[in-house]
């Protein structure tokens, strides 16, 4: 839709992540262990790591088909795999996710092999991409400074994971994707950035095509790697 467009025609990298997160969703939509059930358990899902590959950005009005499956199920962590393809069945991206259960009221994370997804069905394929990375600790020049504001708040009453992926973008200029594209990045999600706090972004260039994003409160938080 022309609304999920950038300024190229296609679908802005912050769409094409809404997309691929929001597939998981729907594929647990019926399940025990769908973030509706959990919530009335008390329980919720955060993500902790992201990682994503992009060959080719869908082009606006176009269609695309995602595939996405639980590789493994540890006792904080699962993986899950992600598969998009374009309306030729070509893959145009492929992505790598690590999610944790957490207690609502205490914060904190789930013993999978105890919860109601212990027994969610496990497909151990993996993707054709390396896992995603630890980040370090940037160093770079802060990038800009920002709060958390109402429409940044998800279900979860933290802010959307979608939004880290925009401040990100956002230390980029127009010309910077005029000849270039952002072809992999990746997110460690570290903590969680809650209404009214105030976030710095910081930025650092690793190598020509490589940038290392620091998102959070005081240098916490979220980190992300991109390639261009």
């Amino acid at each position: 839709a022309p609304r999920e467009a950038d300024f190229l025609s296609q679908a802005n990298l912050i769409t094409f992540f809404m997309y691929v997160l929001d597939s998981s969703g729907y594929a647990s939509h019926d399940k025990e262990y769908s973030v509706d059930n959990l919530n009335k358990m008390g329980f919720t899902w955060v993500l902790s790591r992201f990682a994503m590959e992009i060959f080719k950005y869908p082009k606006m009005y176009s269609t695309i088909k995602i595939d996405t499956w639980i590789e493994d199920i540890g006792t904080i962590v699962s993986t899950r795999n992600f598969r998009v393809y374009d309306e030729s069945g070509e893959v145009i991206a492929q992505a790598t996710s690590y999610w944790s259960m957490i207690n609502l009221q205490t914060r904190r994370p789930v013993n999978l092999l105890e919860s109601p997804f212990k027994d969610a069905p496990i497909n151990p394929e993996k993707n054709d991409m390396s896992r995603p990375a630890k980040i370090l600790e940037i160093k770079g020049e802060k990038a800009s400074e920002t709060t958390v504001k109402c429409s940044d708040i998800d279900f979860n009453i933290h802010t959307n994971s979608a939004r880290y992926v925009k401040w990100q973008i956002d230390t980029y200029s127009l010309d910077d994707f005029k000849d270039r594209q952002i072809k992999r990045f990746d997110i460690n999600y570290l903590q969680e950035a809650l209404y009214g706090e105030s976030i710095e972004v910081f930025k650092e260039q690793l190598l020509p095509k490589k940038y290392h994003v620091a998102v959070g409160l005081s240098f916490r938080a979220q980190n992300t790697d991109t390639e261009k």
